[in-house]
């Protein structure tokens, strides 16, 4: 019987201890603990923590540090690298970089991760893992979901009791680096942001990307253009180091910072693991990572010996079945196979200087194509896959494939953005899968973000698609160029790709879901808004495709000349409806579902605008009077709901300078 009733009191216990009740009727029951002198992610996340149990049950918990913690209440969440975590065998420095545990124990809540000392905030080289922390148990455990910058977006569930219960977590970001690059061009205060207004919204928008766990665990450099130098360093003394064009001659056609590499030359590879030897002696501490991304041009080497590295020339029925857009890779030819034997060739004599060296790399323009040949690359080779077809003129099914001297078009066309066809997606897909083969480590570089201006210019399931299947297929990590920002008009869009980087296997529609869920009753018309423009900017592709190609316009600079014929007003006739359906399915309710779909209808009328001004400054027959009215509401319209996070107006005055700038009626212009 003693038995019994002392296992019946140790089974009653472990039910008493399996949860830590942090709020309960109004009262707080624990309090947040630091240590004394807490990291300054620490004592962020610490505030984190605070303020969303705050907006979830009105009680503001109390912040103490362990020389000062009250005897009541008696619960207990410690938060970093404390006294009280280490002696319960957590060692914050000694977890992996970014890691974080989360563990219980009678009354208590540890949330321990390895953490940078610099700025919570900041994605470069900032180690968070005490943070990630205390995101994983809001989203798990309160149900948090941040959907765009700002108070309006972030989705905090009412609680009365808010309860743990039992915890033994190690939460490990699913990819190495996670980058969505904030866009840090000019801002044009008469057309977009206030100077108070831009240090907002650019706050807003860095408290937002570090809740969605935006950072990296390595602290190494991403790929770059790594030659932009060199013409003007060794261009007299080693013309031969540079690229071949098809008259015979070397070295830049225009800017020397575009001038393409001989590759399979074997002295400009000497000279580039000698100055790599340099920088080890000089910085040995610093990570050995070996940049070789070829500069940011479409042409290549046409020299024999970079040719014979090339492989053979599709055939006539292999072009035949590539999607349109693959076949502007070879024109004339495809270089991913010279590439992929150059990177090894540094490698192989870059690691006699340093083992660990990591060489890093594009898999891009001309040479973003696969080779076929059966090419092993090192893991140690990391390749940043950025498909992206040469500024060139599409070749049709029957025109040769000879080489030509390469002029750059005045636009960069559609270049493998979205939305894609599905055999382009296919194909995309396929050159990943082949590249990954080779042995070397890939992670996701596109530049097709910078597309879509101000419109609703939405692809959220090929994206997801591509994404989720990269993910599956061994991607290191992520950098996308850039967030351009239009939380109204491209939403669910960009909340699944930031959920992407945490919830890479969840299927697209769940965590769309959780988007749609946030507008209440109006749910079921806000996924229909949605969907309504998914299909137009899906369906209208031929259209779209043949007005970039005529025009030459370029989606990431001049999105603007385009805008109304991409979107013209039979489209947002359409989307209207939808909206107006949410509209009214929240028209007797008060708080966030209301505003938020007031939130869309402000992108709405945004994108209207937008497309309103793009239309006159296209119509040679307009008058610059009419034209200036445009732009002066289009001002007008963004200074109103400044502070709203519609929108980023930074990238928008970029694209609408380089598109209308020195047009009559745009700003000053007479």
């Amino acid at each position: 019987m003693r038995t019994l009733t002392t296992c019946l009191i140790l089974l009653l216990a472990a039910a008493a201890w399996s949860q830590l009740t942090l709020v309960d009727r109004g009262q707080a029951r624990a309090v947040v603990v630091t240590a004394e002198k807490p990291t300054p992610t620490a004592a962020y996340a610490a505030q984190e923590l605070v303020e969303h149990v705050r907006r979830a049950t009105g009680v503001g918990l109390t912040i103490v540090t362990e020389a000062n913690i009250p005897a009541q209440p008696t619960g207990r969440v410690y938060i970093g690298d404390t006294t009280a975590a280490r002696a319960a065998g957590i060692d914050g420095a000694a977890l992996p970089p970014e890691v974080a545990v989360l563990r219980t124990a009678r009354n208590v809540l540890y949330i321990v991760g390895h953490d940078g000392p610099g700025d919570p905030l900041s994605t470069a080289n900032q180690w968070a893992g005490t943070l990630w922390g205390v995101y994983e148990l809001l989203e798990t455990k309160v149900g948090v979901r941040w959907l765009w910058p700002g108070e309006l977006g972030t989705v905090v569930p009412k609680t009365k009791k808010l309860a743990i219960g039992k915890l033994d977590l190690r939460v490990t970001p699913r990819f190495v680096r996670r980058s969505l690059r904030p866009f840090a061009r000019e801002n044009d205060p008469k057309l977009g942001f206030t100077a108070e207004g831009l240090q907002e919204y650019k706050q807003a928008e860095a408290v937002f990307l570090r809740r969605h766990r935006m950072g990296k665990s390595d602290n190494a450099p991403s790929t770059g253009h790594s030659f932009v130098s060199w013409w003007k360093e060794y261009g007299a003394a080693h013309p031969e180091w540079f690229g071949m064009r098809a008259d015979g001659q070397r070295g830049p056609v225009g800017s020397p910072d575009r001038v393409p590499m001989c590759v399979s030359n074997p002295d400009f590879r000497h000279e580039i693991v000698r100055r790599f030897a340099e920088a080890r002696k000089k910085n040995p501490q610093a990570p050995p990572i070996l940049q070789i991304g070829e500069n940011d041009v479409h042409a290549m080497c046409e020299c024999p010996n970079c040719r014979a590295w090339d492989d053979p020339t599709p055939t006539a029925d292999e072009l035949a079945v590539m999607p349109r857009y693959a076949r502007s890779l070879y024109r004339p030819y495809s270089g991913g196979a010279r590439y992929a034997r150059f990177w090894q060739a540094v490698y192989e004599e870059a690691r006699q200087v340093d083992p660990n060296v990591i060489v890093t790399a594009f898999i891009y323009s001309g040479y973003a194509a696969a080779p076929k040949a059966d090419i092993k690359l090192d893991p140690h080779i990391v390749l940043a896959f950025c498909p992206y077809a040469p500024h060139t003129p599409l070749p049709g099914p029957d025109e040769p494939m000879t080489p030509t001297v390469y002029k750059p078009m005045a636009g960069d066309q559609r270049s493998w953005w979205y939305p894609r066809t599905p055999d382009e997606q296919q194909w995309v897909k396929a050159q990943w899968e082949r590249w990954q083969a080779t042995g070397a480590t890939l992670y996701f570089r596109p530049n097709f973000l910078l597309n879509g201006y101000a419109m609703p210019h939405v692809y959220t399931h090929q994206l997801a698609d591509e994404f989720q299947y990269y993910a599956a297929h061994g991607m290191l990590g992520t950098d996308f160029d850039s967030l351009l920002g239009q939380w109204s008009a491209q939403g669910p869009m960009l909340y699944l790709l930031l959920r992407l980087h945490t919830r890479p296997d969840v299927k697209a529609e769940n965590l769309l879901s959780e988007y749609y869920a946030a507008f209440g009753p109006a749910a079921p018309h806000v996924r229909a808004y949605f969907d309504c423009w998914e299909r137009w900017t899906t369906n209208t592709l031929p259209r779209t495709e043949s007005l970039l190609v005529r025009y030459g316009v370029a989606q990431a600079n001049t999105y603007p000349r385009l805008a109304h014929e991409f979107f013209p007003p039979a489209s947002f006739a359409e989307a209207e409806s939808c909206l107006q359906k949410a509209e009214a399915a929240v028209a007797k309710t008060d708080g966030p579902y209301r505003d938020r779909v007031a939130f869309l209808r402000a992108g709405f009328i945004h994108a209207n605008l937008c497309a309103r001004a793009a239309a006159l400054f296209a119509d040679p027959q307009s008058t610059p009077e009419a034209r200036r009215a445009a732009i002066t509401e289009l001002a007008a319209f963004r200074r109103t709901v400044e502070g709203q996070n519609i929108a980023n107006y930074q990238p928008l005055c970029y694209e609408e300078k380089r598109s209308w700038s020195g047009m009559p009626g745009f700003l000053d212009t007479p």
